[in-house]
This record gives C-alpha cells, sequence and structure tokens, in this order.
C-alpha cells in the first residue's frame, strides 16, 4: 500500500483530522507501509507532505492544514 493510500484508510476509519506524526504512527505500527529508509517516520511524513505540496501524487486527495499544535491532515471530502 502506498503512504498516500494508508494515510487515507486511517483518516476514513478515525473520521477526524489528524496529526501528520500520529498517522505515520498508525501506518508503521499497523504495517500499512513498508520502508527501507533509516527513518521510516519522517520518511512517511516528507512523502505526504511532498505529495500534498506538489499535488502530483495526491491520490487519494490529502489536504494538509498548518496548526499552532503542528500539521494536520484531512480528506478533501471534510472541507
Amino acid at each position: 500500500m502506498t503512504y498516500q493510500k494508508a494515510a487515507f484508510s486511517i483518516l476514513k476509519e478515525n473520521g477526524q483530522p489528524l496529526a501528520l506524526k500520529k498517522i505515520a504512527d498508525i501506518a508503521l505500527e499497523k504495517r500499512m507501509v513498508k520502508s527501507k529508509a533509516k527513518n521510516p517516520k519522517r520518511s512517511f511524513t516528507e512523502t505526504i507532505l511532498k505529495n500534498c505540496r506538489g499535488n502530483i501524487y495526491n491520490f487519494p486527495e490529502l489536504i494538509i492544514i498548518t496548526a499552532p499544535r503542528g500539521k494536520f491532515v484531512v480528506l478533501s471530502e471534510w472541507l
């Protein structure tokens, strides 16, 4: 499963915006994604941020919202 699809699935399951780091923790804990990176959590969060900023690989569509407590991810259908 791609990082993007894993994040989408986690958000759908939880039904609310989540911090990007929390999504990464859940995806890695549940082994929804595989990573050979030295820091898999950072790799996950950076990939999601890059996809959302560039909007090239942003499918299913996720939106990043910056709040005082960090970056949160929401589904486009929630806006």
